[in-house]
């Protein structure tokens, strides 16, 4: 495929977005709606111009059909991303945003889809900036938990899990016609187990079963072929290793204790006010905004929450004053607040890397060490 200078147009203007996205997310902890309309709709008046605004042929109705598909699973990710609690509402339309802008013609290197590329290489980046830094801060009764991980029960409820999930969202790829890779394969199944940990409780297990069940009936004989098994042991192992390190380990080291007089505009309590049997007492949250989210909106809670604090949302300028009051009227100089993380500055330098390697940059380099291992007679193909 050759580049145009449209498509360097497009790269460019990303690059000089994703600078302003990445600046505001660091310095104000914000990113604009504004500045992602303007993106947007720069974007889009390219994209036209070069389709020829009026379709001229059928590449020119493939070009806008590709940028419109990747758009539309870019916001259907930063929504998956938002509900489990892992990046802010803004976070995921910076997604979808840059996900619709990038040019099909740097996406070539790729074992899957697209956006499949484009999620790898941002997962990977925020898993380097997330993991290394917390995991100084373990201490023995994180390790304590980690190892619960590897319980017989943990690991046989684990094994049912990859059996049942794996099956189940495969059929909800093949349907949505999206193929994936190993880590994206074990991170999701990561996120609907810790979902279903959080929302069903001791349900989940249940679930895990009929799944299991369901996948026994349903799909004998295909589970006995040896590339399947080698297959789910490849994502028992990595999802066992991502279990460990992020719902056991660094997720419960997502808060902090600040002082009262300090809590600002779109800090999110980790422990909140509430008026339970004409009592007034306090209730720590689950770390998954859509276990919060869907709780509020259903009215599944059996407490008032005081100060009109919305989980989903945080503080906001009506109510933070009121729930400072709450705190210091029973005295409390300090209360848990969860940690937020600028992710503008590593989405985008996926999106970066995604440009410069053509697609998936981490794929191409396992391609380029095979390479050299075979070169010095160390691999053999």
């Amino acid at each position: 495929m050759i580049i145009t200078v449209l498509d360097w147009i497009l790269v460019i203007l990303i690059i000089l977005f994703g600078t302003r996205f990445s600046y505001t997310d660091l310095k104000k902890n914000k990113i604009y709606n504004k500045d992602i309309a303007i993106f947007l709709g720069l974007s889009i008046t390219i994209i036209l111009i070069q389709t020829g605004l009026f379709f001229k042929d059928y590449n020119s109705f493939y070009i806008l059909q590709s940028h419109l598909i990747r758009g539309l699973f870019g916001i259907l990710i930063g929504f998956l991303f938002w509900i489990t609690g892992l990046w802010a509402p803004a976070d995921g339309k910076l997604f979808g945003a840059l996900s619709f802008a990038i040019p099909g013609r740097f996406l070539i290197v790729s074992t899957g889809s697209d956006i499949m590329s484009l999620l790898s290489n941002t997962l990977v980046i925020i898993s380097i900036a997330v993991i290394l830094p917390n995991l100084k801060k373990l201490d023995k009764e994180d390790y304590k938990r980690v190892a619960q991980v590897l319980k017989p029960k943990s690991i046989i409820f684990s094994l049912l899990g990859v059996f049942g999930l794996l099956w189940l969202l495969r059929r909800i790829m093949g349907f949505l016609n999206i193929n994936g890779n190993l880590l994206f394969t074990a991170l999701v199944l990561v996120l609907i187990i810790g979902l279903f940990k959080v929302i069903f409780k001791l349900k989940f297990q249940t679930i895990i079963l009929l799944l299991f069940l369901a996948r026994l009936i349903f799909d004998y004989p295909n589970y006995f072929a040896i590339q399947e098994i080698l297959m789910m042991i490849k994502v028992f192992i990595v999802y066992i290793l991502l279990r460990m390190i992020i719902l056991e380990g660094i997720f419960n080291k997502n808060t902090i204790k600040k002082n009262v007089d300090k809590l600002k505009v779109r800090d999110y309590l980790a422990i909140i006010p509430i008026k339970e049997k004409e009592r007034v007492t306090f209730r720590k949250l689950n770390f998954f905004s859509f276990y919060n989210y869907i709780s509020s909106a259903l009215g599944l809670d059996d407490y008032e929450i005081l100060g009109d604090y919305d989980r989903a949302i945080g503080l906001e300028e009506d109510n933070l004053e009121k729930i400072k009051k709450i705190f210091k009227e029973r005295n409390m100089t300090e209360v848990l607040v969860f940690q937020t993380m600028p992710f503008a500055p590593y989405i985008v330098t996926g999106f970066l890397i995604t440009i410069i390697c053509r697609g998936d940059g981490f794929l191409l380099l396992g391609i380029f060490i095979k390479t050299l291992l075979w070169k010095f007679g160390i691999l053999k193909i």
